[in-house]
């Protein structure tokens, strides 16, 4: 076996292994990123991946001031987080599936997670 064919073995098991990925990830929907609250692109990224709905893209486009964004998932949220460069992230609680800010890669809202301790 050549080179070039050792090559084109690896990208094609590359490209079929990163396609299974993306097929797992489509079918579960708790493994999606959040979605960053506070840009526009990654709102409209998150709708275009299918982790948002088209109405939640477009409430969170048409809300216009941080003070709103925040009143939408009340308790939820993890204020702790928001002066972070990762806080401010629209994500989905694993344990209510209702939506919460906070650090990118929390997966339980604050009021959950003050339930269980």
């Amino acid at each position: 076996m050549s080179n070039q064919d050792t090559v084109n073995e690896l990208c094609s098991s590359i490209m079929s292994s990163m396609s299974r990925l993306r097929e797992i990830k489509n079918n579960n929907k708790d493994l999606a990123v959040g979605i960053n609250y506070a840009s526009v692109g990654s709102i409209i990224n998150g709708y275009r991946e299918g982790d948002i709905s088209f109405e939640v893209a477009v409430d969170l486009l048409c809300v216009k001031d941080e003070k709103n964004r925040l009143e939408l998932v009340d308790d939820r949220n993890w204020e702790i987080d928001f002066n972070h460069e990762n806080g401010n992230y629209y994500s989905t609680c694993v344990a209510c599936k209702k939506p919460f800010l906070g650090h990118k890669r929390r997966v339980v809202c604050h009021k959950c997670y003050r339930e269980v301790t």
